[in-house]
């Protein structure tokens, strides 16, 4: 959201004028431990970007379900967002659930961190940054409920305009699970998402038929099969690549309810969600996302221990190779 110019609290101390702006603040390249937190990031100031990895701390309670899930800023802006609570409101079991917010679902369920993230790494060169972090998990509210290890890696490249390209690797390990369904929603909440490469026609039956109260709506279904681009417009717009291939892909409308009020006075303000579907017990998700800007090309590149990219932007190219808790990137 955006912040006055100016603070009223010199005003109600007293005081004639703010006190001076101090230096401007790089963005973090941290692991919290004790939280399982990992923040990643580029630049400083008000055009820095800066990401966030919840890997959970495996405790419950008010805690929310999104093991591994993102969220982040860039340009001063919310372009992955995270939710708050709304307290004992109905549309609370939403605001909590893991479809609510940038992670994967086991079959169409919650799940939450049933022990401590590992960090496999966390590095910081000039022009870009990596952060790889596992955790393992559990589903529940489902008829069946699975164990399983999911594992993410982050590779921000920084770009000569200010912008940011943001490559996520998803690997999910289950022992039981019959469909793996990668969520995520960015940009500013309101306008629906432009989607390339992908021509949907309305679902049957609903994602979410199984959980009460169900605020998605909207929801929309394709064949998978290539990679698709989606454009989530707003102050500052963010484009993906979504590279893997899966069986479907799914939208809706996510509600992008912030506290009680927001139900009442905008039940419409929502993301376009996107969801890829994979089945069977273990799936890869590989998505490229420009954080300030339209979708880039990507194309895969063979390699049999890594994922390896060549991503062009404009008159830019990067080729990237991700694997198990190590990066490497080519100009």
């Amino acid at each position: 959201r955006e912040t006055p110019e100016t603070s009223w609290v010199p005003l109600m101390n007293g005081e004639e004028a703010a006190p001076a702006a101090g230096p401007q603040r790089s963005a973090l390249h941290r692991f919290l431990r004790g939280r399982g937190l990992v923040c990643i990031g580029a630049g400083a100031g008000p055009g820095s970007t800066q990401l966030y990895l919840d890997g959970g701390d495996g405790r419950r309670g008010h805690r929310h379900r999104a093991p591994l899930s993102l969220f982040g800023f860039s340009a001063g802006r919310e372009i992955f967002p995270d939710l708050g609570y709304i307290a004992d409101h109905p549309a609370n079991a939403w605001i909590r659930s893991t479809a609510s917010h940038n992670t994967v679902m086991l079959d169409g369920g919650d799940v939450e961190a049933s022990g401590r993230c590992e960090l496999s790494a966390l590095v910081r060169e000039s022009d870009w940054s990596f952060a790889d972090v596992r955790v393992p998990v559990q589903s529940f509210g489902v008829p069946t409920s699975c164990e399983a290890l999911y594992h993410r890696a982050l590779l921000l490249l920084s770009c000569d305009d200010g912008s940011a390209i943001l490559v996520d690797v998803f690997d999910v390990e289950a022992e039981a699970a019959t469909t793996i369904d990668y969520v995520c929603r960015a940009g500013d909440p309101g306008p629906e998402a432009e989607l390339a490469g992908l021509s949907t026609q309305p679902r049957g039956q609903s994602l979410f038929a199984h959980s009460w109260p169900t605020p998605p709506w909207d929801e929309r279904t394709a064949t998978g099969g290539e990679s698709f681009g989606v454009l989530w417009p707003g102050d500052v717009p963010v484009g993906a690549r979504f590279v893997s291939l899966c069986d479907e892909v799914i939208t809706f409308r996510s509600p992008a309810w912030r506290a009680q009020a927001d139900v009442f006075e905008d039940p419409g303000r929502a993301w376009t969600a996107i969801t890829c579907r994979q089945r069977g017990s273990h799936a890869r998700y590989v998505t490229v996302f420009v954080l300030g800007g339209k979708a880039p090309v990507v194309r895969q590149l063979d390699d049999d221990d890594s994922v390896a990219l060549e991503i062009h932007r404009d008159t830019s190219r990067w080729r990237v190779h991700v694997g198990d808790g190590l990066a490497r990137v080519e100009p």
